[in-house]
């Protein structure tokens, strides 16, 4: 009996390690919930390395890198869209932050420059992949699950956006609309493009969870930092936390794929390649589908244009100074086991890229980056293991969303 009850102890305290670290992942940028109102005190809460470039006058915050890689076995290729960056004296300036209690390991940062015609836009799909938007077509209906048409929210870019929220008046945990576009008759493939981001109230679940935890949090999320990105990715779909991608083939709902976290304080232009070859219908119908409130969605689009034969500079850092004037442009250079970590609140890293002669109409510059990091938080009181146990149950983290809307 006494062997039996300490095997079942250290299944629980195995299970509970195991949680822990998919937590982490799930929280991404995530840190205390705020209102809207309080949006301008971001640099104070949230938990993602802070991008800023600088626009010929001044640095402005361009976003968040490495979203939701939490730990090195989650370290991962991030793309961010730099719309702001401007030359100056031939050259770009950028800085990497660290704003909050958090380690920073960033594996390699360059950026990728690619001039095209004025009138195409160009973004890097999650797997490194150039894609063009030469003709972006809204969809001709968007309707959430009780038939209310979003096309408003999500027909422009303008921060008017749908939040995932319309099963409030029922017992759902998950929201979803669907998005349908008329099928072009030669039509292979499609280029299915948003912009979103995640949003502060999934900040505030996040950090309710946490909680749970009490002062044990920092000790049971060291022990998971060997488990591997695709165990925490089946648990991360599970509960409903990326942006789900389904595709309706023959009547049937498919997951197709899905946009990885975005962060909470900015959004984020992204684009995911749909192959349409097995759709028979003349209709393209695509669900969107995710925890409650967890996601904010502004624009959505297809473009069925082939991607045109542009060219992508890839451009080294030229210096890289922190904050005690010491260059760690080496540690960022290359994919190796080098990194350059910002330990604690104000290290941050000056960055200067050459900036090419334009070739074509336009430029997109765009900053690939590779690390992951840890989180740390300072709690008290003891862990709520019933509680906790119970997220491992699949659908635990909407129910629990919707739980906290309520109380």
């Amino acid at each position: 009996m006494i062997m039996k009850n300490h095997f079942i102890l250290i299944f629980r305290y195995f299970s509970l390690f195991v949680l822990i670290a998919i937590i982490n992942l799930a929280i991404s940028c995530t840190g205390n919930y705020r209102s809207d109102d309080d949006e301008m005190n971001r640099h104070e809460e949230s938990l993602c390395p802070y991008i800023y470039t600088y626009n010929g006058e001044e640095y402005v915050f361009a976003g968040e890198i490495i979203s939701g890689a939490s730990k090195p076995g989650l370290e991962r290729y991030d793309y961010l869209l730099l719309s702001e960056l401007k030359p100056n004296h031939d050259q770009y300036f950028i800085k990497l932050t660290n704003e909050v209690k958090q380690v920073h390991y960033i594996n390699k940062l360059q950026l990728k420059v690619i001039d095209h015609p004025e009138n195409v836009g160009v973004l890097i799909d999650k797997h490194g992949q150039l894609q063009t938007i030469s003709k972006p077509v809204l969809p001709k209906s968007a309707v959430t699950f009780t038939g209310r048409s979003i096309l408003p929210e999500i027909s422009k870019k303008d921060n008017y956006t749908y939040n995932f929220d319309e099963i409030v008046l029922t017992q759902e945990t998950t929201d979803d609309i669907i998005l349908s576009w008329q099928k072009p008759q030669y039509s292979n493939q499609a280029k299915l493009i948003i912009r979103a981001k995640n949003s502060l109230w999934l900040e505030h679940v996040f950090s309710s969870f946490h909680e749970l935890f009490g002062a044990r949090y920092n000790y049971f999320s060291r022990l998971q930092d060997s488990k591997s990105k695709e165990y925490y990715h089946n648990w991360m779909i599970e509960q409903s936390i990326p942006l789900l991608v389904y595709l309706e083939k023959d009547g049937k709902w498919e997951l197709y794929d899905i946009f990885e976290i975005a962060g909470t304080m900015a959004m984020k232009d992204n684009v995911l390649l749909i192959n349409t070859r097995t759709i028979k219908s003349e209709t393209i119908n695509i669900k969107l589908e995710t925890g409650f409130k967890f996601w904010e969605l502004d624009y959505a689009a297809m473009d069925f244009t082939r991607n045109l034969p542009l060219k992508i500079t890839t451009v080294t850092i030229a210096e890289a100074i922190d904050e005690n004037k010491v260059d760690v442009k080496l540690k960022l250079l290359n994919d190796d086991q080098s990194y350059y970590t910002q330990t604690k609140i104000g290290n941050e890293a000056n960055l200067t890229f050459p900036a090419q002669e334009l070739t074509d109409e336009s430029r997109t510059v765009i900053l690939e980056s590779k690390g992951y990091y840890h989180i740390i938080r300072e709690q008290q009181g003891r862990a709520k293991m019933i509680e906790i146990m119970s997220f491992r149950e699949p659908g635990r983290m909407p129910l629990f969303s919707r739980e906290l809307y309520e109380e």
